[in-house]
């Protein structure tokens, strides 16, 4: 098959004196790629002080009524309120589920469930035998098409006590799995490297800049055989 002018190999590299430089995949690199299903991904979020559901008021609607964070109307063609409007472009994929409730949550107030949110396990005087959360049992599924098999994120961080859980993850043993809360330490373990000093740090910064540098020439040459959208993409990966 005859590549075209402004077809680029995927293998494509800028090239400088000593140094060369990946490119990100651009549309020019290739034909229509083959569609993939998404992978599948799940989230909980556990809201200890709960969500806005203010009372409707008799004769006159409650001001307060637009932040209910649950749909006014049921069916295919639900009205979002001011609560979860943002995610009106989603609105296909959503299923906006109520009136559901552990049984065993009920006897311990629904401010202090965060120990029993994904269990569902049943809290005795203080003390919590739990049994394996939900995302742990996804991640076991789920997990292998992540760098990451789960993820557990909380404000306080850590594993806290019975019935001031700060974690919503459990282990197939019961255990607590405890949970990231410094912003820095999330993106670090996300992006980064764990631990490395500002100096090393600093070295990084300008080793990139420096190898920048040496392929700046090459990337006008290659930048002037790309499209719109290619060249936004290209811009945006050297900046």
């Amino acid at each position: 098959m005859k590549r075209k002018s402004w077809h680029l190999p995927r293998r494509t590299f800028l090239r400088g004196v000593g140094a060369s430089l990946s490119l990100p995949f651009l549309e020019c690199m290739g034909d229509k790629l083959k569609k993939t299903p998404h992978p599948k991904r799940f989230c909980a979020i556990y809201f200890p002080y709960g969500v806005s559901l203010p009372r409707r008021k008799k004769g006159n609607e409650n001001p307060e009524s637009k932040w209910q964070w649950f749909p006014n109307t049921e069916g295919r063609n639900f009205q979002f309120n001011e609560s979860l409007k943002s995610l009106e472009p989603l609105r296909k994929h959503l299923s906006i589920l109520g009136g559901l409730s552990h049984p065993n949550g009920r006897k311990i107030g629904g401010h202090d469930t965060a120990d029993i949110f994904l269990t569902a396990a049943e809290l005795k005087g203080g003390q919590l035998k739990n049994s394996v959360s939900l995302d742990q049992l996804l991640a076991a599924k789920l997990g292998n098409e992540t760098r990451f098999r789960s993820l557990s994120l909380s404000v306080d961080g850590g594993v806290g006590e019975a019935t001031r859980s700060s974690t919503l993850s459990f282990n197939r043993n019961g255990s607590p799995v405890p949970a990231l809360h410094h912003p820095r330490l999330v993106y670090n373990r996300l992006f980064g490297k764990e631990e490395i000093s500002i100096n090393s740090k600093r070295q990084e910064i300008e080793n990139s800049e420096h190898m920048l540098d040496l392929v700046f020439e090459h990337s006008k040459s290659v930048r002037r055989k790309l499209g719109t959208q290619d060249r936004e993409k290209f811009d945006e990966y050297l900046q």
